[in-house]
Protein backbone atom coordinates (compact mmCIF):
# COMPACT_ATOMS: atom_id res chain seq x y z
CA UNK A 1 0.00 0.00 0.00
CA UNK A 2 1.11 3.87 -0.37
CA UNK A 3 2.83 4.99 2.82
CA UNK A 4 0.26 7.50 4.53
CA UNK A 5 1.22 10.99 4.74
CA UNK A 6 2.03 12.44 8.12
CA UNK A 7 -0.78 15.13 9.30
CA UNK A 8 1.12 18.75 9.42
CA UNK A 9 -1.44 20.08 12.20
CA UNK A 10 -0.16 21.06 15.59
CA UNK A 11 -2.16 20.93 18.77
CA UNK A 12 -1.92 20.38 22.42
CA UNK A 13 -1.85 16.61 23.63
CA UNK A 14 -4.19 16.97 26.64
CA UNK A 15 -7.52 18.91 27.90
CA UNK A 16 -9.24 19.97 30.83
CA UNK A 17 -12.66 20.49 31.89
CA UNK A 18 -15.72 18.79 30.89
CA UNK A 19 -15.83 16.24 28.46
CA UNK A 20 -18.56 14.61 26.44
CA UNK A 21 -18.91 11.34 24.25
CA UNK A 22 -19.90 12.12 20.74
CA UNK A 23 -23.35 9.88 19.71
CA UNK A 24 -23.05 7.38 17.12
CA UNK A 25 -24.76 9.48 14.68
CA UNK A 26 -22.33 12.22 15.54
CA UNK A 27 -19.11 9.50 14.82
CA UNK A 28 -20.89 8.80 11.75
CA UNK A 29 -22.27 11.49 9.79
CA UNK A 30 -19.29 14.16 10.99
CA UNK A 31 -19.83 17.63 10.37
CA UNK A 32 -23.22 18.62 9.58
CA UNK A 33 -24.97 22.01 8.40
CA UNK A 34 -27.44 21.76 10.60
CA UNK A 35 -25.64 21.78 14.25
CA UNK A 36 -25.74 25.53 15.26
CA UNK A 37 -21.55 26.91 15.33
CA UNK A 38 -19.80 27.04 18.35
CA UNK A 39 -18.86 30.58 19.40
CA UNK A 40 -15.11 30.40 19.10
CA UNK A 41 -15.77 27.39 17.25
CA UNK A 42 -12.52 27.61 14.69
CA UNK A 43 -10.02 26.35 17.77
CA UNK A 44 -12.26 23.10 18.36
CA UNK A 45 -12.73 22.78 15.09
CA UNK A 46 -8.97 22.42 14.30
CA UNK A 47 -8.71 20.64 17.07
CA UNK A 48 -11.25 18.02 16.25
CA UNK A 49 -10.20 17.99 12.50
CA UNK A 50 -6.34 17.23 13.85
CA UNK A 51 -7.30 14.51 16.13
CA UNK A 52 -9.49 12.73 13.06
CA UNK A 53 -5.97 13.36 10.86
CA UNK A 54 -4.16 11.23 13.23
CA UNK A 55 -6.59 8.63 14.33
CA UNK A 56 -6.41 7.52 10.65
CA UNK A 57 -3.06 8.16 10.09
CA UNK A 58 -2.31 5.19 13.28
CA UNK A 59 -5.11 3.22 12.20
CA UNK A 60 -3.99 2.66 8.68
CA UNK A 61 -0.30 1.95 10.22
CA UNK A 62 -1.69 -0.21 13.12
CA UNK A 63 -4.00 -2.57 10.77
CA UNK A 64 -1.30 -3.15 8.17
CA UNK A 65 1.34 -4.55 10.79
CA UNK A 66 -1.91 -5.99 12.86
CA UNK A 67 -2.56 -7.74 9.20
CA UNK A 68 1.15 -9.16 8.80
CA UNK A 69 1.01 -13.04 7.78
CA UNK A 70 3.10 -15.11 9.52
CA UNK A 71 6.95 -15.56 8.15
CA UNK A 72 7.14 -12.37 6.61
CA UNK A 73 8.21 -8.93 7.15
CA UNK A 74 7.54 -5.24 6.67
CA UNK A 75 9.55 -3.53 3.50
CA UNK A 76 9.43 -1.17 0.37
CA UNK A 77 9.65 -1.96 -3.25
CA UNK A 78 11.12 0.01 -5.51
CA UNK A 79 8.15 2.42 -5.63
CA UNK A 80 8.56 2.96 -1.71
CA UNK A 81 5.39 1.57 -1.12
CA UNK A 82 4.77 -0.69 2.21
CA UNK A 83 4.70 -4.55 0.87
CA UNK A 84 4.99 -8.02 3.30
CA UNK A 85 8.33 -9.42 2.15
CA UNK A 86 10.01 -12.56 2.42
CA UNK A 87 11.55 -13.41 6.46
CA UNK A 88 15.26 -13.64 5.14
CA UNK A 89 17.37 -16.22 6.50
CA UNK A 90 21.09 -15.79 7.66
CA UNK A 91 23.64 -18.83 6.74
CA UNK A 92 24.56 -21.13 10.03
CA UNK A 93 27.97 -19.57 10.51
CA UNK A 94 30.55 -21.45 12.25
CA UNK A 95 32.16 -18.42 13.80
CA UNK A 96 30.95 -15.02 15.06
CA UNK A 97 32.83 -13.18 12.14
CA UNK A 98 31.76 -12.98 8.31
CA UNK A 99 33.45 -15.86 7.46
CA UNK A 100 32.36 -19.11 8.61
CA UNK A 101 31.19 -23.00 7.20
CA UNK A 102 27.70 -23.74 6.46
CA UNK A 103 27.27 -27.72 6.65
CA UNK A 104 24.12 -28.87 4.52
CA UNK A 105 24.06 -32.64 4.20
CA UNK A 106 27.56 -33.09 5.75
CA UNK A 107 29.26 -30.84 2.93
CA UNK A 108 31.16 -28.48 4.01
CA UNK A 109 30.48 -25.11 2.02
CA UNK A 110 32.53 -21.87 2.62
CA UNK A 111 31.18 -18.49 3.10
CA UNK A 112 33.48 -15.64 2.64
CA UNK A 113 33.90 -12.05 3.94
CA UNK A 114 31.49 -10.99 1.12
CA UNK A 115 28.80 -13.50 2.14
CA UNK A 116 29.77 -15.92 -0.71
CA UNK A 117 28.63 -19.57 -0.80
CA UNK A 118 31.59 -21.16 -2.50
CA UNK A 119 33.05 -24.91 -3.04
CA UNK A 120 35.36 -26.53 -4.71
CA UNK A 121 33.91 -28.67 -7.90
CA UNK A 122 31.13 -28.61 -10.00
CA UNK A 123 28.56 -30.78 -8.15
CA UNK A 124 27.38 -29.36 -5.02
CA UNK A 125 23.79 -30.09 -3.34
CA UNK A 126 22.23 -27.20 -2.23
CA UNK A 127 19.48 -29.92 -1.18
CA UNK A 128 18.82 -28.06 2.60
CA UNK A 129 20.61 -24.53 1.38
CA UNK A 130 17.59 -22.50 1.28
CA UNK A 131 19.22 -18.50 2.25
CA UNK A 132 19.61 -15.10 0.36
CA UNK A 133 23.18 -14.58 -1.03
CA UNK A 134 25.13 -15.53 -4.42
CA UNK A 135 25.93 -19.38 -4.19
CA UNK A 136 29.45 -19.60 -6.09
CA UNK A 137 29.02 -23.43 -7.52
CA UNK A 138 31.90 -23.67 -9.35
CA UNK A 139 35.02 -21.37 -9.92
CA UNK A 140 33.10 -19.67 -12.47
CA UNK A 141 29.57 -20.12 -12.11
CA UNK A 142 27.01 -18.41 -9.91
CA UNK A 143 23.05 -18.53 -8.79
CA UNK A 144 21.39 -16.43 -6.31
CA UNK A 145 19.55 -18.95 -3.78
CA UNK A 146 15.91 -16.76 -3.34
CA UNK A 147 12.98 -18.62 -1.65
CA UNK A 148 11.27 -20.71 -4.31
CA UNK A 149 14.47 -21.10 -6.16
CA UNK A 150 15.47 -24.22 -5.08
CA UNK A 151 13.09 -27.83 -4.36
CA UNK A 152 13.92 -30.15 -1.65
CA UNK A 153 16.26 -31.76 -4.20
CA UNK A 154 18.75 -29.03 -5.04
CA UNK A 155 17.60 -28.09 -8.17
CA UNK A 156 16.28 -24.94 -9.81
CA UNK A 157 12.03 -25.29 -9.22
CA UNK A 158 11.61 -22.12 -11.73
CA UNK A 159 8.99 -24.12 -14.15
CA UNK A 160 6.02 -23.45 -13.01
CA UNK A 161 2.91 -25.89 -15.47
CA UNK A 162 0.47 -28.95 -14.83
CA UNK A 163 2.06 -32.20 -16.43
CA UNK A 164 -0.44 -34.50 -18.18
CA UNK A 165 -1.83 -37.24 -16.42
CA UNK A 166 -3.29 -40.41 -17.21
CA UNK A 167 -6.54 -41.38 -15.70
CA UNK A 168 -7.77 -45.50 -16.56
CA UNK A 169 -11.44 -46.42 -16.56
CA UNK A 170 -12.01 -50.12 -16.18
CA UNK A 171 -14.93 -52.43 -16.35
CA UNK A 172 -14.56 -55.55 -15.25
CA UNK A 173 -18.06 -56.44 -13.68
CA UNK A 174 -21.17 -56.75 -16.03
CA UNK A 175 -23.04 -53.79 -16.82
CA UNK A 176 -23.27 -50.89 -19.08
CA UNK A 177 -20.96 -48.50 -18.39
CA UNK A 178 -20.71 -44.57 -19.80
CA UNK A 179 -17.57 -42.27 -20.10
CA UNK A 180 -16.60 -39.14 -21.45
CA UNK A 181 -13.30 -38.39 -23.55
CA UNK A 182 -12.03 -34.73 -23.41
CA UNK A 183 -10.10 -34.60 -26.69
CA UNK A 184 -10.52 -35.87 -30.16
CA UNK A 185 -7.25 -38.10 -30.43
CA UNK A 186 -6.00 -41.95 -30.31
CA UNK A 187 -7.04 -43.79 -26.82
CA UNK A 188 -5.54 -47.24 -25.46
CA UNK A 189 -8.45 -49.16 -24.61
CA UNK A 190 -9.09 -52.98 -24.09
CA UNK A 191 -12.27 -54.63 -25.21
CA UNK A 192 -12.63 -58.37 -24.12
CA UNK A 193 -15.96 -60.53 -24.42
CA UNK A 194 -16.60 -63.31 -21.69
CA UNK A 195 -15.73 -66.79 -21.88
CA UNK A 196 -18.23 -69.82 -23.03
CA UNK A 197 -19.39 -72.49 -20.82
CA UNK A 198 -17.83 -75.68 -20.23
CA UNK A 199 -19.93 -79.48 -20.81
CA UNK A 200 -19.89 -82.99 -20.08
CA UNK A 201 -22.12 -85.93 -20.31
CA UNK A 202 -21.60 -89.84 -18.99
CA UNK A 203 -21.56 -92.84 -21.50
CA UNK A 204 -22.82 -95.76 -19.55
CA UNK A 205 -21.75 -98.39 -21.81
CA UNK A 206 -17.98 -97.01 -21.53
CA UNK A 207 -18.23 -95.24 -17.97
CA UNK A 208 -16.68 -92.42 -18.98
CA UNK A 209 -17.39 -88.94 -19.08
CA UNK A 210 -17.45 -87.17 -22.70
CA UNK A 211 -16.11 -83.81 -21.79
CA UNK A 212 -15.99 -80.39 -23.47
CA UNK A 213 -14.42 -76.46 -22.27
CA UNK A 214 -15.64 -73.51 -23.42
CA UNK A 215 -14.10 -71.32 -25.81
CA UNK A 216 -12.33 -67.64 -24.47
CA UNK A 217 -14.21 -64.50 -25.54
CA UNK A 218 -12.63 -62.38 -28.45
CA UNK A 219 -11.18 -59.24 -27.89
CA UNK A 220 -9.16 -56.37 -29.19
CA UNK A 221 -6.16 -54.81 -27.05
CA UNK A 222 -4.94 -51.62 -29.14
CA UNK A 223 -5.41 -48.25 -29.96
CA UNK A 224 -8.62 -46.56 -31.42
CA UNK A 225 -9.45 -42.81 -32.41
CA UNK A 226 -12.42 -41.13 -30.71
CA UNK A 227 -13.93 -37.87 -31.10
CA UNK A 228 -14.67 -36.48 -28.05
CA UNK A 229 -17.73 -36.77 -26.28
CA UNK A 230 -19.67 -39.39 -24.16
CA UNK A 231 -19.31 -43.19 -25.31
CA UNK A 232 -21.20 -46.39 -23.38
CA UNK A 233 -19.58 -49.82 -23.21
CA UNK A 234 -21.35 -53.24 -22.54
CA UNK A 235 -19.42 -55.65 -20.34
CA UNK A 236 -20.36 -59.14 -21.18
CA UNK A 237 -21.32 -61.47 -18.72
CA UNK A 238 -19.83 -65.19 -19.04
CA UNK A 239 -23.21 -66.59 -17.34
CA UNK A 240 -25.08 -65.25 -20.24
CA UNK A 241 -22.54 -64.96 -22.93
CA UNK A 242 -23.47 -61.42 -24.07
CA UNK A 243 -21.01 -59.45 -26.39
CA UNK A 244 -19.05 -56.98 -24.90
CA UNK A 245 -19.76 -53.17 -27.42
CA UNK A 246 -17.94 -50.01 -27.55
CA UNK A 247 -20.72 -47.65 -29.08
CA UNK A 248 -20.58 -44.00 -29.23
CA UNK A 249 -23.19 -41.03 -28.09
CA UNK A 250 -25.71 -42.20 -31.11
CA UNK A 251 -25.60 -45.91 -29.97
CA UNK A 252 -23.67 -46.77 -33.02
CA UNK A 253 -21.34 -49.59 -32.88
CA UNK A 254 -18.09 -49.33 -32.93
CA UNK A 255 -16.34 -52.20 -31.89
CA UNK A 256 -17.84 -55.84 -31.01
CA UNK A 257 -16.33 -58.89 -29.35
CA UNK A 258 -18.24 -61.89 -29.41
CA UNK A 259 -18.05 -64.64 -26.36
CA UNK A 260 -16.67 -67.94 -26.19
CA UNK A 261 -19.03 -70.67 -27.69
CA UNK A 262 -19.98 -73.00 -25.21
CA UNK A 263 -18.52 -76.61 -25.48
CA UNK A 264 -21.04 -79.32 -26.09
CA UNK A 265 -21.14 -83.21 -25.21
CA UNK A 266 -23.27 -85.93 -25.61
CA UNK A 267 -23.59 -89.93 -24.59
CA UNK A 268 -21.21 -90.26 -27.71
CA UNK A 269 -18.88 -87.41 -28.85
CA UNK A 270 -17.87 -83.65 -27.56
CA UNK A 271 -16.29 -80.49 -29.02
CA UNK A 272 -14.64 -77.88 -27.48
CA UNK A 273 -16.15 -74.45 -27.76
CA UNK A 274 -14.65 -72.24 -30.45
CA UNK A 275 -12.96 -69.16 -29.51
CA UNK A 276 -15.23 -65.38 -29.76
CA UNK A 277 -15.07 -63.54 -32.79
CA UNK A 278 -13.73 -59.75 -33.61
CA UNK A 279 -15.65 -57.16 -35.33
CA UNK A 280 -14.72 -53.15 -35.96
CA UNK A 281 -17.05 -51.57 -37.47
CA UNK A 282 -16.51 -49.75 -41.05
CA UNK A 283 -14.81 -46.63 -40.93
CA UNK A 284 -13.35 -46.69 -37.41
CA UNK A 285 -9.49 -45.93 -37.18
CA UNK A 286 -7.60 -49.22 -34.87
CA UNK A 287 -4.22 -49.69 -34.37
CA UNK A 288 -3.36 -53.68 -34.75
CA UNK A 289 -4.92 -56.12 -32.17
CA UNK A 290 -2.08 -57.31 -30.01
CA UNK A 291 -3.93 -60.17 -29.16
CA UNK A 292 -5.28 -63.54 -29.94
CA UNK A 293 -4.16 -65.62 -32.66
CA UNK A 294 -4.57 -68.46 -35.16
CA UNK A 295 -3.24 -71.00 -33.23
CA UNK A 296 -6.28 -73.58 -32.08
CA UNK A 297 -9.09 -70.87 -32.76
CA UNK A 298 -10.75 -72.46 -35.52
CA UNK A 299 -12.72 -69.41 -36.55
CA UNK A 300 -12.94 -67.33 -33.76
CA UNK A 301 -10.56 -64.86 -32.47
CA UNK A 302 -10.86 -66.71 -28.80
CA UNK A 303 -9.24 -70.21 -28.17
CA UNK A 304 -11.28 -73.00 -28.34
CA UNK A 305 -11.72 -75.20 -25.35
CA UNK A 306 -11.04 -78.55 -25.13
CA UNK A 307 -12.65 -81.48 -25.30
CA UNK A 308 -12.58 -85.22 -25.19
CA UNK A 309 -13.30 -88.76 -23.30
CA UNK A 310 -12.52 -89.03 -19.83
CA UNK A 311 -12.63 -91.92 -17.58
CA UNK A 312 -13.64 -91.70 -13.54
CA UNK A 313 -15.09 -88.68 -12.51
CA UNK A 314 -11.40 -86.33 -11.47
CA UNK A 315 -10.68 -85.52 -15.36
CA UNK A 316 -11.36 -82.15 -16.80
CA UNK A 317 -11.42 -80.57 -20.21
CA UNK A 318 -10.17 -76.67 -19.70
CA UNK A 319 -11.89 -73.99 -21.30
CA UNK A 320 -10.17 -71.88 -23.88
CA UNK A 321 -7.41 -69.67 -22.29
CA UNK A 322 -8.12 -65.91 -21.48
CA UNK A 323 -6.53 -63.76 -24.20
CA UNK A 324 -5.74 -60.80 -21.66
CA UNK A 325 -4.66 -60.57 -18.24
CA UNK A 326 -7.47 -63.73 -17.17
CA UNK A 327 -10.41 -62.25 -18.60
CA UNK A 328 -13.10 -63.84 -21.06
CA UNK A 329 -11.43 -67.07 -19.82
CA UNK A 330 -13.36 -70.31 -21.32
CA UNK A 331 -15.12 -72.94 -18.48
CA UNK A 332 -14.23 -75.98 -18.06
CA UNK A 333 -16.08 -78.71 -18.47
CA UNK A 334 -18.28 -78.10 -15.04
CA UNK A 335 -17.90 -73.86 -15.09
CA UNK A 336 -19.16 -71.47 -16.76
CA UNK A 337 -16.83 -69.24 -18.33
CA UNK A 338 -15.48 -65.98 -17.18
CA UNK A 339 -17.07 -62.15 -17.65
CA UNK A 340 -15.90 -59.83 -20.13
CA UNK A 341 -13.74 -56.57 -19.33
CA UNK A 342 -13.04 -53.15 -20.63
CA UNK A 343 -10.85 -50.40 -19.78
CA UNK A 344 -9.68 -47.31 -21.61
CA UNK A 345 -6.78 -44.54 -20.59
CA UNK A 346 -7.47 -41.36 -21.37
CA UNK A 347 -5.23 -38.43 -21.10
CA UNK A 348 -5.81 -35.27 -19.32
CA UNK A 349 -3.53 -32.55 -20.59
CA UNK A 350 -1.35 -30.51 -18.81
CA UNK A 351 -0.62 -27.42 -19.57
CA UNK A 352 0.02 -25.60 -23.12
CA UNK A 353 1.68 -22.97 -21.92
CA UNK A 354 4.95 -22.76 -19.43
CA UNK A 355 5.17 -19.82 -16.93
CA UNK A 356 8.30 -19.36 -14.43
CA UNK A 357 8.84 -18.71 -10.79
CA UNK A 358 10.96 -15.45 -11.36
CA UNK A 359 9.64 -12.25 -10.12
CA UNK A 360 10.89 -9.19 -8.66
CA UNK A 361 9.71 -10.68 -5.08
CA UNK A 362 11.96 -13.75 -6.12
CA UNK A 363 14.73 -12.45 -8.58
CA UNK A 364 17.16 -15.14 -10.25
CA UNK A 365 20.91 -13.95 -10.40
CA UNK A 366 23.15 -15.93 -13.02
CA UNK A 367 26.54 -15.27 -13.79
CA UNK A 368 27.30 -16.50 -17.51
CA UNK A 369 30.71 -18.43 -18.71
CA UNK A 370 32.36 -14.95 -19.38
CA UNK A 371 31.58 -13.77 -16.15
CA UNK A 372 29.09 -11.08 -16.38
CA UNK A 373 26.33 -11.16 -14.11
CA UNK A 374 22.43 -10.47 -14.09
CA UNK A 375 19.71 -10.29 -12.07
CA UNK A 376 16.36 -11.38 -14.13
CA UNK A 377 12.95 -9.98 -12.25
CA UNK A 378 11.58 -12.25 -14.83
CA UNK A 379 11.17 -14.84 -17.58
CA UNK A 380 9.55 -14.90 -20.69
CA UNK A 381 6.06 -17.18 -20.84
CA UNK A 382 6.04 -20.35 -23.40
CA UNK A 383 3.08 -20.80 -25.54
CA UNK A 384 3.89 -24.65 -26.50
CA UNK A 385 -0.33 -25.50 -28.30
CA UNK A 386 1.36 -25.32 -31.60
CA UNK A 387 4.76 -27.10 -31.02
CA UNK A 388 6.02 -30.71 -32.22
CA UNK A 389 6.78 -33.50 -29.64
CA UNK A 390 9.57 -33.39 -28.30
CA UNK A 391 12.09 -32.33 -25.53
CA UNK A 392 12.44 -28.34 -25.47
CA UNK A 393 15.44 -26.84 -23.43
CA UNK A 394 14.90 -23.41 -21.86
CA UNK A 395 17.98 -21.04 -21.53
CA UNK A 396 18.06 -17.48 -20.26
CA UNK A 397 20.18 -14.36 -20.28
CA UNK A 398 19.32 -10.31 -19.57
CA UNK A 399 19.19 -10.15 -22.80
CA UNK A 400 16.14 -13.01 -23.49
CA UNK A 401 15.41 -16.20 -23.81
CA UNK A 402 15.27 -19.10 -25.73
CA UNK A 403 12.90 -22.52 -25.57
CA UNK A 404 14.84 -24.49 -28.31
CA UNK A 405 13.88 -28.41 -29.10
CA UNK A 406 18.03 -29.23 -29.41
CA UNK A 407 21.22 -31.42 -28.41
CA UNK A 408 23.21 -30.91 -25.37
CA UNK A 409 26.91 -32.38 -26.03
CA UNK A 410 29.20 -32.82 -23.66
CA UNK A 411 32.45 -33.06 -24.62
CA UNK A 412 36.16 -31.68 -25.18
CA UNK A 413 36.23 -32.22 -29.01
CA UNK A 414 33.70 -30.51 -31.50
CA UNK A 415 30.82 -32.49 -32.23
CA UNK A 416 30.28 -33.36 -35.42
CA UNK A 417 27.43 -33.49 -37.59
CA UNK A 418 25.31 -31.21 -35.38
CA UNK A 419 21.82 -29.87 -36.09
CA UNK A 420 20.91 -25.75 -35.80
CA UNK A 421 20.34 -24.62 -32.22
CA UNK A 422 22.61 -27.42 -30.97
CA UNK A 423 24.65 -26.64 -28.00
CA UNK A 424 27.97 -28.11 -27.25
CA UNK A 425 29.62 -27.81 -23.86
CA UNK A 426 32.98 -28.10 -24.07
CA UNK A 427 34.39 -29.88 -21.38
CA UNK A 428 37.58 -28.06 -21.20
CA UNK A 429 39.29 -26.99 -18.22
CA UNK A 430 37.14 -23.98 -18.09
CA UNK A 431 33.90 -24.84 -19.26
CA UNK A 432 32.67 -23.33 -22.27
CA UNK A 433 29.75 -23.19 -24.19
CA UNK A 434 28.53 -22.75 -27.97
CA UNK A 435 25.97 -22.80 -30.07
CA UNK A 436 25.72 -23.99 -33.57
CA UNK A 437 23.72 -21.52 -35.98
CA UNK A 438 23.99 -24.06 -38.60
CA UNK A 439 27.33 -23.01 -40.05
CA UNK A 440 29.91 -22.24 -37.27
CA UNK A 441 29.51 -22.85 -33.45
CA UNK A 442 29.16 -19.36 -31.95
CA UNK A 443 29.66 -18.30 -28.32
CA UNK A 444 26.62 -19.05 -26.43
CA UNK A 445 26.17 -17.56 -22.41
CA UNK A 446 22.80 -18.11 -22.16
CA UNK A 447 21.89 -20.50 -18.60
CA UNK A 448 20.01 -23.70 -18.95
CA UNK A 449 17.23 -23.58 -15.79
CA UNK A 450 15.03 -25.98 -16.97
CA UNK A 451 14.02 -28.57 -19.52
CA UNK A 452 9.94 -29.53 -20.49
CA UNK A 453 9.26 -32.42 -22.48
CA UNK A 454 5.78 -31.18 -24.95
CA UNK A 455 3.53 -33.97 -26.08
CA UNK A 456 0.51 -33.30 -28.17
CA UNK A 457 0.78 -29.56 -27.13
CA UNK A 458 0.54 -30.07 -23.68
CA UNK A 459 3.53 -30.86 -20.66
CA UNK A 460 3.80 -34.03 -20.86
CA UNK A 461 3.43 -36.95 -18.28
CA UNK A 462 6.93 -36.39 -15.91
CA UNK A 463 7.59 -33.90 -18.54
CA UNK A 464 9.18 -31.19 -15.94
CA UNK A 465 12.93 -30.99 -15.61
CA UNK A 466 14.32 -28.99 -13.32
CA UNK A 467 18.23 -28.77 -13.65
CA UNK A 468 21.11 -28.90 -11.07
CA UNK A 469 22.99 -26.04 -10.12
CA UNK A 470 26.15 -26.64 -12.03
CA UNK A 471 28.52 -24.56 -14.70
CA UNK A 472 26.85 -22.31 -16.69
CA UNK A 473 23.45 -23.96 -15.55
CA UNK A 474 24.73 -27.31 -17.39
CA UNK A 475 25.25 -30.64 -15.54
CA UNK A 476 29.13 -31.39 -16.63
CA UNK A 477 28.60 -34.79 -14.70
CA UNK A 478 28.67 -36.66 -17.67
CA UNK A 479 32.35 -35.51 -18.39
CA UNK A 480 34.43 -36.49 -15.31
CA UNK A 481 37.32 -34.14 -15.54
CA UNK A 482 40.11 -36.00 -13.36
CA UNK A 483 42.79 -33.66 -12.49
CA UNK A 484 42.08 -29.78 -13.63
CA UNK A 485 42.54 -26.32 -11.78
CA UNK A 486 40.96 -25.18 -9.16
CA UNK A 487 43.26 -22.03 -8.01
CA UNK A 488 45.78 -20.09 -9.70
CA UNK A 489 47.51 -17.03 -9.39
CA UNK A 490 50.50 -15.12 -10.71
CA UNK A 491 51.95 -11.60 -9.07
CA UNK A 492 55.37 -10.00 -7.70
CA UNK A 493 57.60 -12.99 -9.33
CA UNK A 494 55.30 -15.19 -7.79
CA UNK A 495 52.66 -17.75 -9.21
CA UNK A 496 50.75 -21.29 -8.25
CA UNK A 497 48.50 -23.77 -9.64
CA UNK A 498 46.35 -25.98 -7.20
CA UNK A 499 44.32 -28.64 -8.79
CA UNK A 500 41.32 -30.62 -7.41
CA UNK A 501 42.95 -33.55 -6.09
CA UNK A 502 45.38 -31.46 -4.36
CA UNK A 503 48.28 -31.69 -6.29
CA UNK A 504 50.11 -28.07 -6.29
CA UNK A 505 52.80 -26.58 -8.32
CA UNK A 506 54.75 -23.30 -7.86
CA UNK A 507 57.56 -20.98 -8.91
CA UNK A 508 59.17 -18.08 -9.25
CA UNK A 509 62.47 -15.85 -9.47
CA UNK A 510 64.57 -15.02 -6.19
CA UNK A 511 66.96 -12.27 -5.74
CA UNK A 512 70.17 -12.70 -4.15
CA UNK A 513 69.72 -10.76 -1.17
CA UNK A 514 73.74 -9.80 -1.67
CA UNK A 515 74.06 -8.96 -4.79
CA UNK A 516 76.50 -10.88 -6.83
CA UNK A 517 78.50 -12.48 -3.87
CA UNK A 518 77.48 -16.02 -1.84
CA UNK A 519 74.95 -16.03 0.34
CA UNK A 520 72.32 -18.77 1.19
CA UNK A 521 69.05 -17.34 1.73
CA UNK A 522 65.01 -18.18 2.04
CA UNK A 523 62.99 -19.02 -0.80
CA UNK A 524 59.31 -18.36 0.70
CA UNK A 525 56.88 -20.44 -1.10
CA UNK A 526 53.15 -18.49 -2.18
CA UNK A 527 51.67 -21.81 -1.20
CA UNK A 528 52.63 -24.43 1.24
CA UNK A 529 53.13 -28.08 1.13
CA UNK A 530 51.39 -30.63 3.21
CA UNK A 531 54.84 -32.32 4.35
CA UNK A 532 58.65 -32.38 2.81
CA UNK A 533 58.02 -35.22 0.45
CA UNK A 534 58.08 -32.20 -2.50
CA UNK A 535 60.30 -31.86 -5.30
CA UNK A 536 62.70 -28.50 -5.56
CA UNK A 537 64.96 -27.23 -8.53
CA UNK A 538 66.78 -24.19 -9.13
CA UNK A 539 68.62 -22.51 -12.16
CA UNK A 540 71.58 -21.93 -12.43
CA UNK A 541 72.92 -25.26 -10.76
CA UNK A 542 75.17 -24.24 -7.77
CA UNK A 543 78.56 -25.76 -9.63
CA UNK A 544 82.06 -26.07 -6.87
CA UNK A 545 84.90 -27.78 -6.97
CA UNK A 546 86.65 -29.22 -3.73
CA UNK A 547 90.70 -29.39 -2.74
CA UNK A 548 91.01 -32.41 -4.69
CA UNK A 549 89.65 -30.97 -8.13
CA UNK A 550 86.25 -32.85 -7.45
CA UNK A 551 83.48 -30.32 -8.83
CA UNK A 552 80.12 -31.08 -7.78
CA UNK A 553 76.66 -29.71 -9.12
CA UNK A 554 73.23 -29.06 -7.09
CA UNK A 555 70.05 -28.14 -8.07
CA UNK A 556 68.21 -28.24 -4.94
CA UNK A 557 68.44 -26.83 -1.94
CA UNK A 558 69.92 -27.21 1.56
CA UNK A 559 67.07 -27.07 3.67
CA UNK A 560 63.16 -28.09 2.88
CA UNK A 561 60.29 -26.78 4.85
CA UNK A 562 56.48 -27.54 4.19
CA UNK A 563 56.21 -23.01 3.71
CA UNK A 564 60.27 -22.87 2.46
CA UNK A 565 63.41 -24.15 1.08
CA UNK A 566 67.19 -22.81 2.10
CA UNK A 567 69.83 -22.54 -0.84
CA UNK A 568 73.19 -21.19 -1.32
CA UNK A 569 74.66 -19.46 -3.64
CA UNK A 570 78.20 -19.56 -4.12
CA UNK A 571 81.35 -21.18 -5.71
CA UNK A 572 82.45 -20.69 -9.12
CA UNK A 573 78.20 -19.60 -10.06
CA UNK A 574 77.64 -16.91 -7.76
CA UNK A 575 74.37 -15.09 -9.48
CA UNK A 576 72.11 -12.30 -9.11
CA UNK A 577 68.70 -14.55 -8.86
CA UNK A 578 67.30 -17.80 -8.82
CA UNK A 579 64.75 -19.07 -10.80
CA UNK A 580 63.06 -22.02 -9.32
CA UNK A 581 60.23 -24.48 -9.47
CA UNK A 582 58.67 -26.98 -6.58
CA UNK A 583 55.36 -29.47 -6.85
CA UNK A 584 53.94 -31.60 -4.39
CA UNK A 585 50.74 -32.29 -2.78
CA UNK A 586 48.93 -29.79 -0.06
CA UNK A 587 48.00 -32.82 1.82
Amino acid sequence: MDKPTKPSNLMPRSFGGVKNNWSESMQTSGYEDGIPAIYGGDNLNYQLDTTGKELDYCEKICDFINDLPVGKVITTDTNNKLIYGNLPQAPDIATPTTVGVVKPDNDTIIVDENGTISATGANVDLSNLSVYGEAKISNYMRYLINDGNIDANGKLDLIDAEESTDTTYSYAQPGTYTFTVPTTTTYPIALIAPGGTGSQSFNQQLAAWYVAGGGSGGGFVGTINLTAGTYTVEVGSGQSRNSTVLKDSNNNVLITATAGNNGTSSATSSAGGVGGSLTVASGVTVSANTVGSNYNHDDGNGYKGQQGLIYGYMGQALGGASIYNGYGKGGNNVQKGWDGYFEIVIQNQGSSEVNYKVSSSSPLTIVDAQGVKSVLYGVNNDQIGSLADGTYNKFVDATGTDFLANNITYQLKEPTSPSTNDIWVKTAEKIEVYKYDGADWQPYNRVLIGTVVVSNGAVATGGIKNTKLYENGFNVTTYQRTHYIIEAKSENGLWYRLYNDGWLEQGGNKANPLGSAASTFDIDFYKSFGNTNYQFFRAPVWIATNATGVTALSNGCNIKDNAKVTISCHGSNVVSSVDWYACGYVS
